[in-house]
């Protein structure tokens, strides 16, 4: 175990903090493939999901992008024990809800995709999220984020 300011950080908070760091190099992976979809790419994808990246507008990409890469920056700051798990953590979760809440309330998503297929990995992802956040801030409180 180590040490910061007199705490011992147990083993399984590495353990969380790099499958954490795994979950958002994940997600960090999934938009550079779709960020770089051309057409050859988006003319293997079902048409409604062709048709949703196609139509994404630059801001729904930014969000995108804020959400993976501070959330691959929180769990990265959780391995390095830093304080600034939490907000870039918070960050992320926010810009997924962000994402997600959007594509759901203003696009046709859900009426050109079933349920079953268009919901768990939204729903996942938030879910991770929001678990990420009370991680970070739970270890802060026990005195093993400095």
């Amino acid at each position: 175990m180590s040490e910061a300011k007199g705490r011992q950080v147990p083993n399984w908070f590495w353990i969380v903090a790099i499958l954490a760091m795994l979950w958002e190099a994940v997600g960090c992976y999934f938009y550079l493939m779709q960020v770089r979809m051309g057409p050859a790419e988006l003319s293997a994808l079902p048409k409604a999901q062709a048709d949703a990246f196609a139509g994404m507008a630059t801001w729904q990409w930014s969000v995108f992008a804020i959400a993976v890469w501070s959330g691959l920056a929180g769990a990265v700051a959780l391995l390095a024990r830093s304080r600034w798990a939490i907000p870039l953590l918070a960050v992320s979760l926010i810009a997924a809800i962000i994402q997600y809440g959007y594509t759901f309330a203003a696009t046709p998503i859900l009426s050109t995709m079933p349920v079953a297929e268009a919901v768990p990995l939204p729903a996942a992802v938030i879910v991770i999220g929001a678990l990420l956040v009370w991680f970070a801030s739970s270890a802060r409180r026990k005195g093993w984020l400095r």
